[in-house]
């Protein structure tokens, strides 16, 4: 369950990191950040998921905690598939 909590972690960092460098490149394209609310999402769950995990030694919730974006990924992956091949 260690080795599961860290890759995702390291997934998290990785993709907020993306989110983070990528920001002026979508601005370029809308004046607004439509992906505002997932950023601040990957930073909840980042400083979360170690809090629950270091500080208060609950290591299943803390998995839960970083494995929210993921899970939020996938699903916005699926929805956009769904809208795209019906519309």
């Amino acid at each position: 369950m260690g080795f599961l909590f860290w890759m995702l972690w390291i997934f998290n960092l990785a993709v907020c990191l993306l989110t983070m460098l990528g920001k002026e490149f979508r601005r370029s394209f809308t004046a607004t950040d439509p992906t505002l609310w997932f950023s601040i999402l990957l930073i909840a769950c980042l400083l979360g998921s170690l809090l629950l995990r270091l500080a208060f030694k609950r290591p299943s919730l803390s998995l839960a905690v970083v494995a929210l974006p993921a899970a939020v990924l996938l699903l916005w992956y699926l929805f956009d598939k769904i809208t795209a091949s019906n519309g």
